[in-house]
């Protein structure tokens, strides 16, 4: 039977400005969320559609984010796309492409 790898793409490379002074030293997707870090919160509503890996497209504190989540979040594989400079909407799919797959459906959604 021909599985299907199924990827969410979650942009994360926002500053979380509105978040100030919070997210001067800590990445929005890590704030908790009834307890729960807001990037498992999300990983597990993703798995539940079944996504089997995860890439994060992240720029702001990326370093601390992957500190945090490493390889795997909520039982789904993690990889990381690293803007270096902010590309807005559509760049980080651009940027992730290598990352989804070239044939394989994905979801994209914003943290």
């Amino acid at each position: 039977m021909l599985r299907i790898h199924l990827r969410g793409l979650i942009l994360a490379g926002g500053f979380a400005t509105r978040l100030r002074p919070l997210s001067c030293s800590k990445p929005k997707l890590l704030f908790p969320i009834v307890g729960t870090p807001l990037v498992e919160s999300m990983a597990c509503w993703l798995s539940s559609g079944g996504v089997d890996q995860i890439i994060l497209a992240v720029n702001y504190l990326s370093d601390k984010l992957k500190i945090e989540v490493g390889h795997h979040v909520a039982g789904v594989t993690v990889k990381f796309s690293v803007e270096e400079t902010p590309l807005g909407t559509a760049g980080p799919i651009r940027l992730a492409a290598n990352l989804l797959g070239k044939d394989d459906p994905f979801f994209v959604t914003k943290r």
